[in-house]
């Protein structure tokens, strides 16, 4: 598979004269404190992903914290690159939706580009 990976990385560089990004991923862990103020959040979320290529790869409702503190749904979404994972988060549907889960729960959210280690 890496081989693969490794030949269309080439083949791109050489005909388009760019490299293909690595992939980028949003961690959210969130604790909703009102259910309710997180409706219009739900409603919208995936349809906010549509635009940007995003996909939900993860969602866990009760991690098991090895250090630590969390109370939290802890979620990940896969973008093709870091570009975008900010267009998606800082896009106008996105921060509007975005409101009602600031304002219904405490949550932490980054976004962490995938490198090959050896």
């Amino acid at each position: 598979m890496k081989f693969i990976k490794l030949i269309s990385i080439i083949f791109t560089a050489l005909f388009t004269g760019s490299v293909l990004a690595a992939p980028a991923y949003v961690i959210g862990e969130v604790n909703v404190t009102n259910q309710a103020g997180m409706q219009e959040y739900r409603a919208g979320f995936m349809d906010s992903l549509k635009p940007y290529g995003g996909k939900v790869v993860l969602k866990a409702t009760k991690p098991e914290m090895l250090e630590g503190d969390s109370n939290g749904v802890v979620s990940i979404i896969e973008f093709e690159n870091a570009e975008q994972a900010q267009a998606w988060y800082h896009s106008d549907f996105y921060q509007k939706i975005n409101k009602s889960r600031k304002d219904s729960s405490t949550s932490r959210v980054l976004i962490v580009e995938a490198t090959e280690t050896k």
